[in-house]
């Protein structure tokens, strides 16, 4: 009879240890077991610009045909273009709508604003 009563006990222990975590972290979103495991929450979504109308801001951009710098050169940009941007991808933008050829240039060579 002892061996039940003890495992109630760490069980017990366990579960108390498991919510003073919890109100010590401020209530987090982890969600615990007695098992003293605990998955992670999701990430957060990855924060980004609006879609829209975007101004080179270097001398010359590379147009590649995928967000890489590995992708093939399809054409350049000068300073000050005009580009739509339809999706963002790590640091890369793709300026083609969905319907048509890939095309995308590097994010940080862009802005909101001419320079």
């Amino acid at each position: 009879m002892r061996i039940p009563i003890i495992l109630m006990l760490v069980a017990a222990t366990s579960m108390a240890m498991d919510a003073d975590a919890r109100r010590r972290s401020g209530g987090s979103s982890k969600s615990y077991s007695s098992s003293r495991s605990y998955s992670e929450p999701a990430p957060a979504p990855a924060a980004s610009f609006a879609s829209g109308r975007r101004y080179v801001s270097v001398p010359s951009l590379n147009v590649r045909s995928e967000p890489a710098t590995s992708g093939q050169v399809l054409r350049k940009l000068k300073k000050n273009q005009v580009v739509n941007a339809y999706q963002f991808e790590s640091d890369w933008v793709r300026i083609s709508a969905d319907d048509t050829t890939p095309e995308w240039v590097i994010g940080s060579s862009l802005s909101k604003s001419k320079r």
